[in-house]
């Protein structure tokens, strides 16, 4: 079985209900949130995403399931113009004692950002719209994470008092958008790789 969950990350569309093949697998799905892991048996799928409670489809798309991994199926863009992004959570090792931690670059209006720790180095360099980094290894702690445009020291989002605990999986997700609503922001979920 592979696991999968769900990760709505695009600003201004409504709550959704997810289908595979056509079975109802997820109700109500809200802005920036996440459901749980589902397990599924690998092979091709049709995704459908409607309109919570109703049969407006937002977005149909065919993946294909390969066995035994892990995935977060991100819905992201412009209510107009919405996609549907596989992001593969890898097992990978951990060094004991570290964090491994990545950043996925969701926002749709804003440009490539770099990613530093507050008064340290920069962590994630020039990530564009629809990347993910791939993992680096930090100590546990508390962290400030200042987001710049890749062009420029100026932060156009400062996220205070992370906390990492070692030995697990985290992605930083930047989503919303810049100079509008709803405004910039990172989501930062424990991935299925530090637990499945």
């Amino acid at each position: 079985m592979t696991n999968i969950r769900f990760f709505h990350a695009a600003p201004n569309a409504p709550n959704v209900d997810i289908y595979l093949n056509e079975d109802l697998v997820v109700e109500g799905l809200t802005y920036s949130k996440f459901t749980p892991y589902i397990p599924v048996k690998p092979g091709d799928y049709t995704v459908e995403i409607n309109k919570a409670g109703t049969n407006q489809l937002i977005l149909k798309s065919d993946i294909a399931i390969p066995d035994n991994l892990i995935y977060t199926m991100a819905i992201i863009g412009m209510p107009s113009d919405p996609s549907l992004v596989a992001i593969e959570d890898p097992r990978i090792p951990i060094p004991k004692g570290k964090v491994a931690v990545r950043f996925g670059h969701l926002s749709p209006n804003a440009p490539a950002v770099d990613v530093r720790v507050a008064d340290g180095p920069v962590v994630f360099e020039d990530v564009s719209y629809k990347t993910v980094t791939d993992y680096v290894d930090i100590d546990p702690g508390k962290y400030t994470f200042e987001v710049t445009a890749a062009d420029s020291d100026k932060a156009v989002l400062i996220v205070p008092n992370i906390n990492f605990k070692g030995n697990r999986f985290y992605s930083v997700y930047a989503i919303g958008l810049i100079n509008m609503d709803p405004p910039l922001q990172v989501v930062i979920p424990l991935d299925g790789n530090s637990y499945l």
